[in-house]
């Protein structure tokens, strides 16, 4: 393995790398793209913007978001596609693994007659379509077999007639196009071929024509696909592994390709992508220099290629479904052996790029973006490489190496200072001052480079990462923990406030300020005079991590992020910025370093080097497209045309949006309901209306992407939602009449009640006398019931008969429980509540609603079958309201609380008032002294029952809140056998 490594690193040092290997960054489609099959063959692009992938399962429609396969039940007769085309009018085709010719109209799939036949002579020799391409505003089909033209107007199909019988390519050259024309003469050759072959080609150009001969040594290896297209003034056709470029005067030249073409592509700009068969798709940027290719997806049989309007390419394969890149013009870089991944550094000196690899010395990039490794550095490690004094400065661990303009060594100067750091004895970052004079940051110190050597400046408090120059007295440089200005005349450093972080990258621009990038306090800007702004909030540029700055020519600041790149421009006073991220292309968020070179943009990522013209926006502002939208009520779809009507309750109205958008896949709908409202943003691709107002409707929508371009396509739709019944006239005269009627009714029951009050005052009276001889034998609080009857007669004086009778029911109610629970030792807890509710309910009327009361028992209890002491929580309760409650006076609501529950066989029971408490009550009444009879009688009684239980648990505690009084008793539980 070491021998291995030796001989690589001998044979990069001893060859200039003068070509990278080159990429495009494809990703595999996932997401709402569900294929039927990994195997396809074509992919096409309608106007609409949808598109439609064939393959060896179905045929789908993708917008982006969501697919839709399409099968029998639509049409497809079998399930293999294999071309897909388009015609003049925007209209779709598709050809079947059974040469079916089917169009797509309203929804369905449409077969047009065919007779081109699937099989040739003896059916070993298959004739399938596979290109669908329109010429001149008829359909060209290509098969192996013969060429045929398709009216699309007509759907009538005609064999491409046959000029010459004794080529075996012809090909018909026009000024926007050239056609192949396939002979049956032939395709009956494949089973005669004998090694070597010769292919003879026609061009027929108008009156000219041109022939030459095509050498094949092997012919097993043949594929019998003819594909051409015409870029500019060329023409190109591939048979197999040739590919031929024909110019205007009809000369060709026939250059080899790595593998059997099945797929041949012309993008907008002119660019020209083949698929071939196990070795990806190859990317011809200009097609007046075919040998400039850029190889990718490698491994993969590429058979259909299309750029879609935003410029993402797609291309579907044999073997693993389809793959996009977001942008055909970002590259990246790869050499067997060389990793760019971190800590890969780079820099921009004088008119050279230099780019020092993870696991390899230095590589240097002129004018032509030609990479070549510099001998004079091996594998040493670069620190940092400068340019001044006419030559350049490579600062390695242990010297500092100079090159001239050839790059070649001039010398080897050993440092002149002894560093404690071994490992950062080399120099990070240079700056040049306008006199010449030239400064450096080390690990501890900054240096000035002298005519005598390197001399010490200052020594630093935290590790130093970059330098430069804030005026002709200042430097500023940065640290691990921070950014630092030294005044050179008087040696005065000061450091910068609210910076902590790692400054990572110092840079000047316009001459007249600086830029700070740090790693995790955001990007500053410092003006001349030192005033520093925080630009990264300022901007709004979404992250505070920033690992290096670069200004290009025209004053643009380029900066590299965690979450890709910011393009920062400055127009008439104000910065704008443009994001470049995972959207527009990059691998990944991470681009740790950034430089331009040649008009091209490097970047260090974890993927590796990366790089894309500077003048091409990777993020194009292209609209998206919202090709549909489906109207549903209630599960029902609605027609889009008609206006509907709505019920005025429970009326439900989507709106499901079909938006055509594959690189800003963050889709909003904007929309507004009536003219003169303003329009409305909401994400996704549904509306959702429900419960609206009465009135009329008109909906207007359109899809705004993430780049904020907004679709040219507005959608319309009206509708009205009815009034409610109670707003119509019927119903506002039938609601008067009512009303009269009412009216008419209570003046009568008016009267009547006057008179049925003379005849309940007799009645009363005698149910007065019967409760007072009641009360005498229930031991009831006589205070109680002499209060009780006073509100009762109160009532009737005041001719509140109809009160003094429910205040009567009720009292004769409680009364009727007591005589009847007096004889009782114990009685069920539900007797004991209902008992309780009557007494509150009494108390409540007497005082005039005064407080309110709630009693609550948990539901786990079975109230029936437990039994409690007669009359032992009434007490408490009486004293809670009348020493409690009653005594505020206005000052807040009474609130009395009563709850049971059971703890652990116990019965707990809280009487809980937000009365005055005890303390007040005995300030109010020093003289009375009163204690409760009713309580002293239930505690006794407790006592008793704790001598004839002593297992049980009988206890009585009364707590002082802070508005109010608490009593809680605890019983042991008692069931009814």
């Amino acid at each position: 393995m070491l021998k291995r490594t030796l001989f690589l690193l001998q044979l990069l040092l001893q060859l200039p790398i003068a070509l990278l290997a080159q990429e495009l960054i494809f990703q595999s489609v996932g997401g709402g793209l569900i294929l039927p099959s990994s195997e396809c063959y074509s992919i096409t692009q309608d106007p609409k913007g949808y598109l439609w992938i064939a393959t060896e399962q179905g045929l789908v429609r993708y917008d982006g978001g969501t697919a839709k396969l399409f099968s029998a039940t639509e049409g497809l007769p079998e399930k293999a596609v294999y071309a897909v085309g388009v015609d003049l009018l925007g209209g779709m085709w598709f050809a079947t693994s059974r040469n079916r010719l089917l169009r797509y109209v309203g929804g369905k799939l449409v077969e047009t007659p065919s007779d081109i036949p699937v099989k040739l002579g003896d059916k070993k020799f298959y004739n399938n379509i596979y290109d669908l391409k329109t010429i001149g505003g008829k359909m060209h089909i290509q098969t192996p077999r013969q060429s045929y033209l398709l009216d699309t107007k007509l759907r009538a199909i005609t064999k491409f007639p046959v000029k010459s019988k004794a080529d075996d390519l012809v090909f018909e050259l026009s000024d926007s196009a050239i056609v192949s024309n396939n002979t049956n003469y032939f395709a009956d050759r494949k089973t005669n071929f004998q090694s070597p072959q010769r292919i003879n080609v026609l061009i027929n150009a108008g009156k000219r024509y041109a022939r030459f001969v095509m050498n094949f040594d092997r012919v097993a290896d043949l594929n019998w696909r003819v594909l051409a297209q015409q870029s500019g003034r060329y023409s190109f056709f591939i048979f197999n592994d040739r590919l031929v470029q024909i110019d205007a005067q009809l000369k060709h030249e026939i250059y080899q390709l790595a593998a059997p073409a099945i797929s041949f592509y012309r993008d907008r700009d002119g660019g020209l992508w083949i698929g071939t068969v196990k070795k990806g798709v190859i990317y011809i940027p200009s097609p007046k220099h075919p040998t400039l290719q850029i190889t990718s997806l490698n491994g993969y049989s590429v058979s259909g290629i299309c750029e879609d309007r935003e410029g993402n390419v797609w291309c579907t394969t044999l073997e693993n479904g389809v793959y996009v890149s977001a942008s055909k013009h970002l590259r990246r870089y790869s050499i067997p052996g060389i990793s760019f991944a971190p800590p890969a550094q780079m820099w921009r000196a004088g008119d050279r790029l230099f780019v020092a690899p993870e696991n390899f010395g230095l590589l240097a990039v002129d004018e032509f973006s030609n990479f070549k490794t510099i001998k004079a550095i091996g594998n040493s490690r670069v620190r940092s490489v400068a340019y001044y004094g006419g030559s350049f400065k490579v600062s390695l661990n242990d010297r500092l190496a100079i090159l001239d303009q050839r790059l070649s060594p001039k010398n080897n100067a050993r440092f002149l200072f002894s560093d404690t750091y071994f490992r950062d004895i080399s120099i990070y970052d240079n700056t040049t001052e306008r006199n010449g004079k030239v400064y450096s940051i080390t690990h501890d110190k900054i240096l000035q480079h002298t005519e005598k050597g390197i001399v010490t400046i200052t020594m630093l408090k935290s590790p130093g990462r970059c330098i430069e120059y804030l005026n002709d007295s200042t430097l500023v440089y940065g640290c691990a923990n921070g950014l630092y200005s030294l005044h050179l005349p008087t040696g005065r450093e000061n450091r910068f406030p609210d910076i902590e972080h790692t400054v990572t990258a110092i840079m000047p621009n316009r001459g007249t300020e600086l830029w700070v990038a740090t790693k995790g306090n955001g990007l500053y800007r410092i003006s001349a005079d030192g005033k520093i702004g925080r630009m990264d909030v300022q901007l709004g540029l979404g992250t505070d991590v920033f690992y290096d700055l670069y200004t290009d020519r025209y004053g643009t600041i380029w900066c590299a992020t965690n979450s890709g790149l910011r393009k920062l421009s400055l127009s008439r006073g104000h910065w704008s910025a443009e994001r470049i991220g995972v959207d527009e292309g990059l691998p990944g968020g991470d681009v740790y370093r950034i430089a331009i070179h040649a008009e091209q943009c490097y970047l260090l990522t974890p993927d590796g080097l990366l790089s894309f013209p500077s003048s091409i926006s990777l993020r194009p502002r292209v609209r998206p497209v919202l090709v549909g939208v489906r109207i549903t009520s209630k599960a029902k779809q609605v027609n889009g045309t008609a206006v509907l009507k709505l019920p005025a309750s429970g009326h439900s109205l989507m709106f499901t949006f079909s938006v055509a958008s594959y690189r800003n896949r963050a889709i909003k709908i904007s929309y507004r309901l009536r003219a003169d409202n303003s329009f409305v943003s909401v994400s996704g691709n549904q509306l959702l209306f429900q419960d609206l107002k009465p009135g009329d409707y008109q909906l207007e929508a359109f899809a705004v992407a993430a780049n904020g371009m907004r679709s040219k396509e507005t959608v319309r739709f009206s509708f009205a939602v009815a009034s409610p019944f109670y707003l119509t006239w019927w119903f506002i005269c039938l609601g008067l009449l009512t009303l009269l009627l009412l009216l008419f009714t209570v003046r009568k029951w008016q009267i009547s009640r006057i008179d049925k009050r003379e005849r309940e005052k007799d009645r009363i009276n005698v149910l007065i006398a019967q409760s007072k001889l009641a009360a005498l034998q229930a031991r009831m609080n006589p205070h109680f019931i002499f209060n009780a009857i006073n509100s009762i007669q109160n009532y009737i004086i005041t001719n509140r008969t109809t009160d003094a009778s429910q205040y009567l029911t009720k009292f004769s109610r409680l009364i009727r429980l007591v005589l009847k629970q007096s004889g009782e030792k114990t009685i069920s807890l539900q007797e004991e509540i209902d008992t309780l509710k009557l007494y509150c309910e009494l108390e409540k009327l007497r005082f005039k609603e005064a407080f309110d009361y709630d009693i609550t028992v948990d539901p786990a209890l079975d109230a029936y079958h437990i039994h409690v002491p007669t009359m032992f929580i009434q007490p408490y309760v009486e004293n809670a309201i009348w020493h409690g409650l009653t005594s505020l006076r206005g000052q807040r609501r009474g609130k009395l609380q009563i709850v049971v529950v059971s703890f652990e066989n116990e019965l707990l029971i809280s009487i809980t008032d937000n009365g005055i408490g005890r303390k007040m009550a005995a300030e109010m009444q020093p003289q009375k002294n009163y204690v409760s009879a009713g309580m002293m009688l239930t505690e006794q009684r407790l006592k008793t029952m704790q001598e004839i239980f002593p297992k049980g648990s009988f206890k009585v505690k009364v707590l002082d809140l802070e508005m109010g009084t608490r009593v809680e008793i605890t019983l042991s539980l008692t069931e009814d056998s």
